[in-house]
């Protein structure tokens, strides 16, 4: 299980958090690649904390067969992001804008992109994003016609499909 920081973290106490996370059993990713093992395959795991952290951050996902998906917690960092061999990226930040208005969608989210990202599956450049409205709520602590969500993505391994013949 891994995590990153956000926003809130770093400013109320990013080492308190840290430690906490740690001894929770997960991995804290900040500017930091993890590389996995899974059934032969190699997963690359990146956290990306920019730009609440204490310096710009670099990311180093690896070219190659490798799969790498970046954990960020603005989807903000997005374009960045898909300049480098990213296949996935996974955020949050914007709780979908908490309040929603009917067939409208978001009335404010906290991004430099706008409504652009609020909450879905989007691909930029070669790049899945995917952008969870979470389970909690910022200020105000309210949700408006904003469900909560936890995103499930099924990683399936890319096959050759041969044409059939037949009748």
């Amino acid at each position: 299980t891994y995590a990153v920081l956000g926003n809130h973290d770093h400013w109320a106490a990013p080492d308190a958090t840290g430690k906490a996370l740690r001894d929770a059993g997960l991995h804290l990713l900040c500017d930091d690649t993890d590389a996995l093992s899974v059934g032969g395959n190699t997963i690359n795991i990146a956290g990306h904390d920019y730009p609440w952290g204490k310096r710009q951050k670099h990311l180093s996902p690896q070219p190659g067969d490798a799969l790498n998906i970046v954990l960020s917690h603005t989807a903000d960092n997005i374009y960045r992001v898909s300049r480098t061999p990213a296949d996935l990226m996974f955020c949050g930040h914007y709780h979908a804008g908490q309040i929603r208005a009917p067939f409208i969608g978001p009335i404010v989210v906290p991004s430099i992109y706008g409504r652009r990202f609020d909450h879905g599956h989007f691909v930029v450049h070669d790049t899945h994003l995917f952008v969870a409205s979470g389970v909690g709520a910022a200020a105000p602590p309210v949700r408006i016609y904003c469900q909560p969500d936890i995103f499930v993505v099924d990683v399936i391994e890319e096959t050759e499909i041969l044409p059939s013949h037949g009748v």
